[in-house]
């Protein structure tokens, strides 16, 4: 099976809105027909620009630090690593 990032449009949420784009992963059989996508998009916006400006975000993302995520209290919560190391 293989598979790619694709944009979707959605329609309006309620009459009267924008309709969203969003990007998903699409997956496809040997002969290349759509079988599958995933059902919530990873980025949503208005256009494509929009999306293209937050890809550009994500990638700064892969020179910073890593993020480690705990759970004090039972609670979700993020922290810097005690490294400096990014995933490049």
């Amino acid at each position: 099976m293989n598979w790619n990032y694709r944009i979707v449009k959605h329609p309006p949420v309620k009459s009267g809105d924008n309709p969203l784009i969003g990007i998903h992963e699409v997956y496809y059989d040997s002969n290349g027909k759509i079988t599958a996508y995933t059902e919530k998009p990873i980025i949503v916006g208005e256009s494509v620009e929009e999306l293209a400006r937050v890809v550009d975000q994500i990638k700064l993302a892969l020179n910073k630090s890593i993020l480690r995520q705990k759970y004090p209290d039972g609670k979700p919560f993020v922290m810097e690593e005690d490294t400096k190391k990014s995933v490049k």
